[in-house]
């Protein structure tokens, strides 16, 4: 009091994410920076907002947290992410899948878009 100076403290939780089991057996740090920038190029021209990318980030981190888990594959961030981005935009979403589940040809990338117009279809008739 005597030095008229106002101190403040700013507490945050501090938790360590989980590892990310790579598919060729390795182990990396959780980048969020690498899963947003891989959502912004998905989403690249398409009418997504900054806010939406973070909440899908956030969403995302919050969950890995959540689960306890020491590590997670990247499969399964991967579907993670594909998932949000199917209810985000269509477009975004195959971006994403054709580069995740680096279809072979044109045929698997048509097969992926006959189920999406299915569920798009099923969901519009319910």
């Amino acid at each position: 009091l005597e030095c008229a100076k106002r101190w403040r403290t700013i507490e945050r939780v501090e938790d360590e994410m989980p590892l990310v089991l790579k598919k060729d057996g390795t182990y990396q740090t959780f980048d969020r920076a690498k899963l947003l920038l891989s959502l912004t190029v998905a989403t690249g021209k398409r009418p997504v907002s900054r806010q939406q990318l973070d909440g899908v980030v956030a969403t995302i981190e919050w969950s890995l947290l959540e689960s306890g888990k020491e590590s997670v594959s990247s499969v399964e961030i991967g579907e993670r992410v594909m998932s949000s981005l199917k209810s985000l935009d269509e477009i975004a979403y195959v971006r994403f899948a054709s580069v995740y589940r680096r279809f072979r040809d044109v045929g698997e990338l048509m097969a992926e878009m006959q189920g999406l117009l299915t569920e798009s279809h099923a969901d519009s008739a319910s």
